[in-house]
């Protein structure tokens, strides 16, 4: 039976690369990297930009851009399911956008064509990953890895 596996941009971005190992365990099996408090002052700057350029004109982020005023950011957003074969296991791509500029006359955003042969050929070797019944092996660069076999080893 065919599996519904729900991505984040971040990991499809940052952690695959990263380790693939670390990857299968966090979208499989629910199990990530400890994460490092996030120094609350980031997430404050990032409150007080949002607020300062909300309404404004698209000029103010880029004097190049078109004409528009900046409606709204950090909303969640899902894709429908995406297959790369008819039957096969399906991935779901679940994020939070920066922001949403609405153009004079238009509302515009860009979307990644499901059907362009590099996305399908990425999306396909990340999903013959996850369908596995085990986790691919430990990237050595992966000091996440190296931890867990040093502490399963006493390599202390």
């Amino acid at each position: 039976m065919p599996h519904l596996f729900r991505l984040s941009p971040s990991d499809l971005t940052f952690l695959w690369d990263e380790c693939k190992r670390c990857f299968y365990l966090k979208v499989v099996h629910g199990f990530g990297r400890p994460q490092a408090p996030f120094p609350k002052i980031f997430s404050r700057i990032d409150r007080l930009m949002n607020h300062f350029y909300m309404g404004k004109s698209s000029a103010y982020i880029r004097p190049d851009l078109p004409p528009g005023r900046i409606e709204y950011g950090k909303r969640l957003v899902t894709s429908r399911p995406t297959r790369v074969e008819e039957g096969s296991t399906a991935a779901v791509i679940r994020g939070r956008f920066d922001t949403v500029i609405a153009y004079v006359g238009e509302v515009s955003w860009i979307e990644m064509p499901k059907d362009e042969p590099g996305f399908l050929r990425f999306l396909r070797e990340v999903l013959e990953v996850l369908a596995q019944p085990e986790p691919p092996p430990a990237d050595p660069a992966c000091e996440y890895c190296a931890y867990g076999r040093r502490s399963r080893l006493g390599a202390w």
